[in-house]
This record gives structure tokens, sequence and C-alpha cells, in this order.
């Protein structure tokens, strides 16, 4: 009965499951390709249950597949969340396996480049028992709310995840060399993309907004970037070339001098004091709406360095 795999470690599971009516299933990682070579749909288990890290980073980063819990959850299984698991336990009736390998291709050796991995057969008793209850004990069924919830915020992260990709891309690249005191203009960042395939702006805009005038100015900025036909296909490409310029900017260097230099326990810096800055060191004489563009850019652009804190006043903080 005992036996330890370092390899056909996914050929011995899905020939125990196949038999097993009860299967339990514990690993910090789940894909779904793992899951399915393990699983069939037509076999004669009757309660499935599946507990993973189910963390929104692992989903972004594909060390999980969000599907491989939905396809668990489709044979009728419960699935539970642990975000401290490490354990890796697979029950299947009488039948324990335990040892190191995550519920992957790679884990299991389904993967081209499987990991080298070890796990150990063992018949069922109260240490088994015991360990498999604590581990239930500690976990929580994922909720109607939290399954939406996880799904949103896992689409968000993956675009934030391919947004970094791209910056950090066309730095590597190298981007456009902006003029040493260039100040960005347009008050509509989010819209450059729009005036760039010459979209009417009107549906975007307040009343107080004059469309000419935005458009304008986003005309000079964009010859500013000189954004390249890499960066003009879609709007996440253009935004991360544009974030790349403009992180690698003068005016962006200055604002995280002022951070540093700031002195205040609060990340923050008050638009007054970055008004007085451009007026000195960049010789800015209409400062005060450059200051409202300039927060905008990085705000938008660099949206995972610099936000406006939710205070009311005119503050703009770093992360």
């Amino acid at each position: 009965m005992n036996r330890i795999f370092v390899e056909g470690i996914a050929r011995e599971l899905h020939e125990a499951a196949a038999q097993a009516r009860t299967i339990v299933l514990v690993s910090p990682y789940v894909k779904k390709s793992a899951l399915a070579a393990l699983l069939d749909p037509e076999a004669p288990f009757y309660r499935l249950t599946l507990v993973a890290r189910a963390l929104i980073g692992d989903f972004a980063n594909g060390f999980s597949d969000l599907e491989a819990l939905s396809f668990a959850s489709r044979l009728g299984g419960r699935v539970m969340t642990q975000p401290s698991l490490h354990a890796k336990y697979y029950r299947f009736d009488d039948t324990v396996y335990i040892g190191s390998a995550n519920l992957t291709a790679n884990g299991t050796g389904l993967g081209l480049h499987g990991n080298l991995e070890v796990l150990a057969r063992m018949g069922r008793s109260d240490e088994t028992e015991r360990a498999e209850r604590l581990i239930l004990r500690a976990s929580e069924p994922l909720s109607g709310e939290d399954w939406r919830f996880l799904r949103r915020k896992t689409e968000d992260a993956s675009r934030a995840a391919d947004y970094r990709a791209r910056v950090s891309g066309f730095l590597e690249e190298g981007v456009t060399r902006l003029p040493g005191r260039w100040l960005p203009l347009c008050t509509r960042p989010d819209l450059l993309f729009e005036i760039i395939e010459r979209r009417p702006l009107g549906r975007y805009l307040s009343p107080q907004e004059n469309e000419r005038r935005i458009v304008l100015e986003g005309e000079e900025d964009l010859r500013a970037l000189a954004p390249p036909e890499s960066a003009l296909s879609s709007r996440l490409g253009f935004n991360a070339w544009a974030a790349a310029c403009l992180s690698q900017s003068g005016i962006a260097r200055t604002i995280d001098r002022l951070f540093e230099h700031s002195g205040s326990p609060e990340p923050v810096l008050a638009f007054g004091f970055i008004k007085s800055v451009l007026e000195q060191d960049f010789s800015c004489r209409d400062a005060y709406f450059r200051v409202q563009s300039l927060t905008r850019w990085l705000t938008y652009f660099l949206h995972s360095t610099y936000y406006i804190p939710d205070t009311g006043a005119l503050l703009l903080a770093r992360r």
C-alpha cells in the first residue's frame, strides 16, 4: 500500500480518482488542465471537496486558474479557500497522498517541463483524519458573492499585470526622450487615444470643457510623446507607452524627489507646493492649470504609484 512516487504522479492520482466515491483535494495552486486530467465527469464519485489558496494574485499571475475552481464546482464539488494553505493532501476514499506536488500540470508531471516532486501514498488513519479535519476547519466555502468578487478582481489584476509588463517592455526598448522642461498640457489624458483615432469627444466632456482646446492640447502632447506603431494598436499599448515616457520625464523625477524630501509623515504633496515648483524650476507661467494636467497624467498613466486621496484637499499622494 505505502509507496513514494517521483514519476507518474498524474497517472497514479487519476487511477485513484477513477475508483473513488469520496475525493478530497488540498492544494495551494490548482490548474484546470491538471484537475480535468484527474477528474472524469463520468467517474462514480459522489462527494468532492477542493481546498485551494484562491488568492487574487495567484490567479492574476497564472499560478492557479479560477476556471479550475469553477470546474470542480460544476462537478458538484464543494470549493473552499484557505489563504495560508501550503499543504498538498489528496484523499480518494481510504487512500491518502501527501507530498510536494501542487495540483498543476508541472506539479503532477503533465507539463513539458514538470517539477521534480515527491508524493507518498498511505492508508487512511487517525492521523490523516485529524490532519484533514484541521485543514477543513481552517478553510471557508466560497459563496456566490465570493465568486463574483474573485472574478472581477482577478480580471482587474490581470489587466494591471499586463499593463506593468508593457510599460517595462517599453522602458527596456527605450522611450522618447522628452525635453527637459516638458510638462503635460492636455487636461484629459484619458481621451488621448480617442484623439489619436479622431473620435468626437463630446460625449465624454462636461459642459464646461472645450472640445477644440482639448484636441489641440492633446495633439501637442502626442507630438512630444511620439508613440511608435507598436503603441498605437490598442489603448493599453498607448497608455503603457505614455506611462513609460512620463515615468522617465524630468517632471516625474522632480515629483519623486519632492516626495523623498517633503518631511511629511504622509506621502502627500499639496497642489500649491507643486505649483510653486513648476513656476521656479520649469519657468511655467500657467502653473495653476499645469498642476491640474500634471496630477491627472500621473494618476491616470502611473496609477499604481500616484493617486488623489479622498480627503477633499488638493493633494497628490504616492502609494
